[in-house]
This record gives structure tokens, sequence and C-alpha cells, in this order.
């Protein structure tokens, strides 16, 4: 009744009638997206894959707050237990997470998806995980994809729906300033030995997403692989930068998130018994 209302007083104006249900855009205006997060221990990030939105308002995942932080709560640690000693995984996880999903949205920029708003950017209490910061404002793990992937010009590596073969570079400029740039493209292992190195000039219009080549490595892809992304102008200055550690290894969703829920601390608690 209230749609009916507003169509009639609007004067042609758009009428949303809720936020989240992505199926019918046109109702709902935006999308939510947990997929790889409270959409099930079953599902993954990569499930997000093919998947397209318009406007996407939420997504995230839960992050467990900076051990020097929770020192400052011995009743939280406590009641955490064995969690305490998952931080780091569960970290890198939400990293990996919410880098995914960044260069997901920006991958289809304006083809549909207009924009992307990551909940959260720091936790408002201890008892909320979402953040790229804790409470204390001490940094996650997740706020390196914002530095690495959330840049105007951001270089990206696109990878096959499994999470582990490369297949195309892009650039997408989210200024209003064209450019000219050279890409280079190294691959190194964990002991700084380069086994890939290429360069490649390339172009971009002002708000503009350019596939800059179809791309696929030969060989064994390791867990140690790590793909780094420069872009050049044509000074030599540093225009963007990207890198993917254990680029063709997706951590797996962390056992017992989200169903081990404790309603008093509002804590999810993944393994804690």
């Amino acid at each position: 009744q209230m749609m009916e209302l507003g169509r009639t007083i609007g004067g042609g104006r758009l009428c949303i009638q809720n936020s989240w249900d992505a199926a019918d855009w046109e109702q709902s205006g935006d999308s939510h997206n947990y997929d790889g997060s409270l959409a099930g221990n079953q599902t993954h990030y990569l499930d997000v894959y093919g998947h397209t939105e318009r406007l996407n308002t939420e997504f995230g995942m839960d992050g467990i707050p900076c051990e020097c932080s929770l020192r400052c709560r011995p009743d939280i640690c406590n009641r955490l237990g064995s969690v305490m000693e998952k931080i780091d995984s569960v970290q890198e996880y939400q990293y990996r997470y919410v880098k995914y999903f960044i260069e997901h949205y920006r991958l289809q920029k304006n083809a549909p998806n207009s924009g992307y708003f990551h909940f959260l950017w720091s936790d408002p209490a201890p008892t909320s995980w979402f953040g790229a910061y804790d409470w204390l404002r001490v940094p996650k793990m997740a706020q390196r994809a914002y530095e690495e992937s959330n840049q105007p010009i951001a270089v990206m590596l696109e990878l096959d729906r499994t999470g582990t073969r490369p297949t195309a570079l892009w650039v997408a400029n989210d200024t209003l300033c064209a450019f000219a740039a050279q890409l280079v493209i190294q691959v190194v292992d964990d002991a700084g030995n380069v086994l890939y190195r290429d360069k490649i000039s390339m172009q971009a219009e002002k708000n503009s997403l350019n596939k800059i080549m179809d791309w696929s490595l030969d060989g064994e892809l390791t867990e140690s692989v790590t793909v780094l992304l420069t872009l050049y102008d044509e000074y030599g200055n540093r225009m963007a930068w990207n890198r993917y550690e254990k680029a063709f290894c997706p951590p797996p969703h962390p056992a017992g998130h989200p169903d081990n829920m404790d309603f008093g601390i509002g804590m999810h608690l993944y393994w804690a018994i």
C-alpha cells in the first residue's frame, strides 16, 4: 500500500520498496551479498563468481580483533578459548574475502555495477567483527584489501571460477583523466626468485574499465607464488599497484562460522567450545 501511495504522489519518481532484494532491483534499489560469510559455512567467497549486482550496499566477513586489543579484555579472551590461536587464519580469510569482493565489483564497472559498500569500516565495539579495523582502531589484515584493491586506479588479476588459475589482467580507471601507462607483471616464489616478468603498454580513457590481456601461466602454481602488478605512467612514476600473495590458493571458509554464535557477547566463535 505504501508503494502504491508513493507512486501516486511521487510524480514519476522511482519508489524503492526495500533494501537488499537483488532479484528485483527496481523495487529494492540495491543488494546485499554474504556468500562465503553469513550465507553459511558451506559457502565460500568464490561463490560470488559470475553473480551480477547493480549496487551492493552490504558485503563483509567476521574478522577477529587483533590479539593486542583482545588482551585488554580478559573476559572475552577466556570465552574465546582456542579461537585465540586462530586469529591470523580468520583474519586472512576476511582479507581475501574483502579483496575478492571489491575486485569482483570493480570488474563489473558500469556493466552493471555502479558501486559497493563494504560492511564495515571499523568495529564499534569488541562484540562486532566485520570491520577492517577493530574497536581500538588497530588494523586487521582486511585493511590491506582497501590499500591494494580500492585505489582510484586499480590494476587487477582476474581468476577462474576455482580461484586457482589466472585468466586476465585489468585496469579500472575511476578518475576523470585519460592516461597512457605501462603495466609491469611479476610472479615470484617465497624466496623472492622472479619466475615470470613482462611489461605491457596500455591506454585508458577516463572513467573506464580496460582489459589489458588474457593471461595464463604454464607450470605448477604453488601456494607460495605471489603476483605483483605495478602501473607506471609515461614518466616512470608509479600510478597504481596490487599484490596477490598465495595468489592461486584460496583459503577455506573458517570452520564453525557462522553457525557457532554466542548471543551473550554477540560474537561468532568459530572453533570455540
